[in-house]
């Protein structure tokens, strides 16, 4: 067992996922129940968007394993992938409450909160990834993006250019920016905005 999983790990190093998941196969075979092998799989497939299937090796892990935290926030992962939102929220409230400093965790839930439309909680979870990470510019700007929904552009303005203080070629901050701009009338200001973020966009298309 040890050589196949050892020879999957290298794999993986190598991007070589398909790979990877065969050698790991093959470990399974003689130790079906090894959680470790189980948890490379599974997080292994998400890598080639087996999602089904990587649920069901990180469930197997959850099984003898019940507060695995990497198992449960990947689930909510592979979840949140099937556009299985309500299970996902329940897979990184339960990573949370393993690890209440888990700031992807935070990050995620607060998406998913967002797709289900829950706007005022999701924003209480990116607040908690910025309180945990007070440089975390996809909070800062997943947040800014839900308090234009909902038309607060003051505040949408404030935590998107605390976004781009951190990473000041994120175009969608700048493009979600000159929308509040836009909605305020400070159109010149939101001019600025949509040039940087399609300047920004162009320069990623190049390289």
């Amino acid at each position: 067992m040890n050589a196949y999983y050892n020879l999957g790990l290298a794999l993986l190093q190598l991007d070589r996922f398909d790979d990877a998941v065969y050698a790991f196969d093959q470990a399974l075979e003689i130790d079906p129940t090894n959680t470790l092998v189980l948890y490379q799989r599974g997080t292994t497939l998400m890598h080639i968007k087996h999602y089904a299937e990587a649920v069901a090796d990180l469930d197997n892990v959850l099984a003898l394993l019940p507060q695995n935290t990497g198992a449960l926030y990947n689930k909510g992962i592979a979840l949140f992938n099937l556009s299985r939102y309500q299970e996902a929220l329940v897979a990184f409230d339960d990573a949370i409450e393993q690890n209440p400093g888990l700031v992807e965790g935070w990050l995620y839930k607060g998406i998913t909160l967002n797709n289900l439309g829950m706007l005022d909680d999701a924003i209480a979870a990116f607040d908690k990834v910025l309180i945990l990470n007070p440089r975390h510019a996809e909070a800062a700007v997943r947040k800014g993006i839900v308090l234009v929904t909902l038309c607060r552009y003051d505040e949408a303005i404030s935590i998107l250019n605390r976004a781009l203080e951190e990473q000041p070629d994120n175009d969608w901050a700048w493009c979600n920016k000159g929308i509040a701009l836009s909605a305020i009338e400070r159109f010149e200001e939101a001019i600025r905005s949509f040039d940087k973020a399609l300047e920004i966009k162009d320069r990623k298309s190049v390289v």
